[in-house]
């Protein structure tokens, strides 16, 4: 979820998300886990490359989930998140970067307040602000099993559709492409004031 505007956000992500991928496909070493890691490690330092060449200010939230095997790993920077539906059970891997989440963490506002604070925006990391930072591996790694579903969203979506509408969202017996479409419609029915990025994956193994 890019950040600086339409045109500079919009770039933010993209930077991100193609430098994300290109460093993890293109690492053969390194454990899974970490290979994802240093490919989100890389796409901060392509960020703030990417902000001295244009003389802007840019940044991303980044959240990004890997299926390898039996196993599934996760590193998150940012306030999107990162949700697991299993056997009727939604669990939230990513813990927000956010100054309202930190709030609640020491128990200063409730979850309610935090949905509705002026700061709810206000992020404490993301891509792009300091050339060393340090990458949460979520909940992760665990195991992949057969009939998981797992959600990416940016807080465009978690802003306006509550945890327990993302469960019962989740739980359809649909696809993944299906369920996707029925929480965007949600989100922008509630005037989908910020990006909503929204994608659905799940397991299905032979």
């Amino acid at each position: 979820d890019g950040m600086g505007g339409h045109s500079h956000g919009e770039r933010a992500s993209q930077v991100v998300m193609e430098c994300v991928g290109r460093t993890y496909y293109g690492t053969r070493g390194p454990e899974r886990g970490e290979a994802l890691i240093e490919a989100v490690r890389e796409a901060n330092r392509a960020l703030i490359e990417e902000e001295s060449v244009l003389g802007v200010d840019m940044g991303s939230t980044c959240s990004a989930l890997v299926f390898c095997h039996e196993s599934v790993y996760a590193a998150h920077v940012g306030d999107s998140r990162i949700y697991r539906l299993r056997g009727g059970t939604l669990d939230q891997f990513t813990i927000d970067d956010s100054l309202v989440a930190e709030m609640v963490r020491r128990g200063v506002l409730t979850e309610q307040d935090a949905r509705n604070h002026p700061d709810r925006s206000v992020l404490l990391k993301a891509l792009g602000q300091k050339e060393e930072m340090s990458v949460s591996p979520a909940s992760t790694p665990c195991e992949l099993r057969n009939g998981d579903r797992y959600l990416v969203c940016s807080d465009g979506l978690h802003g306006l559709v509550d945890d327990s509408e993302i469960q019962d969202l989740l739980a359809i017996q649909s696809s993944s492409q299906e369920v996707a479409e029925s929480l965007l419609r949600l989100a922008l029915d509630r005037g989908g004031i910020d990006n909503i990025s929204v994608i659905v994956a799940t397991a299905e193994r032979g």
